[in-house]
């Protein structure tokens, strides 16, 4: 058991936090503007591939920005698929039901 967290406790520190975090508020900012919603109306585009091109973008400019070696693109690529995992279970969730929550009318 001791060997399963270490190597849980392993993976996840070699992902990168910063790339994870600053992806996900990328999404819900882009995803969240109003001429970026009529698009996707409009061309019955999915969020889900939205997220897949902005994630994408962003590892491509994360990679050259901080000069990365090759070797780095998988530790980038295994935290886009972490980003997305995260996102979907855990963040998408928590953020709509605080938003659900808050969004109440109380009547006088």
């Amino acid at each position: 058991m001791q060997t399963i967290i270490e190597q849980i406790t392993e993976y996840l520190m070699s992902l990168d936090w910063s790339y994870i975090l600053t992806l996900i508020l990328i999404i819900y900012g882009i995803s969240n503007l109003k001429f970026v919603k009529k698009i996707r109306e409009n061309l019955s585009f999915p969020q889900r591939y939205q997220v897949l091109i902005i994630g994408i973008l962003y590892a491509v400019i994360i990679f050259l920005v901080r000069g990365y070696s090759i070797e780095k693109v998988e530790n980038i690529f295994q935290s886009f698929v972490f980003t997305l995992v995260f996102h979907k279970l855990i963040v998408d969730k928590l953020i709509t039901g605080i938003f659900k929550t808050s969004s109440l009318k109380i009547d006088n």
